[in-house]
């Protein structure tokens, strides 16, 4: 009964309200001001953009270093023979039957006397992280038969140690997007950029 009795009397001092109407806290209210919300994607957007500078520079830098280690200029061959050793890594670790695969296309394709080691430098040279965006600059100057030889060579060099896993497939289907191939470009090949 005394609970009872007590319930209306504290409903006359602190009147129940819905969360949504609740007053909204002054720190809160500050912090959700217009200005400091402007202020913050502004911060947000300038550290995305110097993050995406430092890693596009980062990447050149890198790819100016395998082309002094292959001695070759930005060419078909060059990007084959780039392409493929980024299909050499794997994981974190280089594959020794696809960078030996990758030797053997590279030799042929390019008449010089490739070592093992020179390709293991140049793999390490790769980028680790592949995304979508990896492969863009290998479309510019090639043409569709140029393109199939980095996709076919690049294939090849997947399939040495057995055959493609489902992260092995998303990587030829970037490299096939960064190449500007097609589905009907590839026609009996596209099955191996399925996952």
């Amino acid at each position: 009964m005394a609970i009872a009795m007590a319930t209306p009397a504290m409903a006359e001092h602190h009147p129940w309200m819905p969360p949504v109407f609740a007053p909204v806290p002054h720190w809160l209210a500050d912090a959700l001001s217009p200005g400091k919300i402007l202020f913050c994607v502004s911060i947000t957007l300038i550290l995305a953009a110097t993050f995406v500078t430092l890693v596009t520079r980062f990447r050149r830098k890198r790819r100016i270093m395998r082309h002094e280690l292959l001695e070759l200029r930005n060419g078909p061959r060059f990007r084959m023979i780039d392409a493929m050793c980024h299909a050499a890594r794997k994981a974190n670790t280089i594959s020794k039957p696809r960078l030996q695969r990758a030797l053997e296309i590279a030799r042929d394709a390019t008449g010089k006397d490739y070592t093992l080691e020179q390709l293991n430098e140049v793999a390490l040279l790769t980028d680790r992280v592949i995304v979508p965006t990896n492969f863009f600059w290998m479309r510019d100057g090639l043409n569709k038969g140029e393109k199939m030889v980095v996709f076919n060579s690049t294939a090849s060099v997947l399939l040495a140690d057995g055959p493609l896993t489902r992260s092995e497939r998303t990587f030829l289907r970037i490299l096939t997007r960064g190449l500007g191939l097609t589905e009907d470009d590839l026609r009996h090949l596209s099955s191996l950029t399925r996952t």
